[in-house]
């Protein structure tokens, strides 16, 4: 259970906002499901909890193991607001710079 931590330390280590967390009850009132915003992303759980808390932390987790691997750059706004992001794992196109060009191979 240390996930809302971890996602808490992660965002304050990268100067985004702190997580916001929205819990509701699952369907005729049993259990919880949870979603929480990261620096401009949604992040669900994947299942009922049986505890609102258990909901969070499964939410946490969630964000967590994706937003770690996320650049400090992506989903910062720029200086007009727009939001600037890309999906996860997608790298940027070869532009023929780089070694070998110089290197003339």
């Amino acid at each position: 259970m240390y996930y809302i931590l971890y996602l808490s330390s992660l965002c304050r280590r990268r100067r985004w906002t702190d997580p916001h967390y929205i819990c509701t009850r699952g369907d005729y009132g049993k259990g919880f499901t949870c979603t929480v915003r990261v620096n401009h992303r949604e992040y669900k759980t994947d299942a009922i909890a049986e505890t609102e808390e258990l909901a969070k932390e499964a939410a946490a987790m969630n964000a967590y193991l994706i937003c770690r691997n996320l650049s400090v750059s992506e989903g910062q706004a720029n200086n007009n607001n727009n939001v600037i992001q890309q999906q996860p794992g997608v790298q940027m196109a070869n532009t023929g710079g780089g070694w070998h060009a110089r290197r003339g191979s």
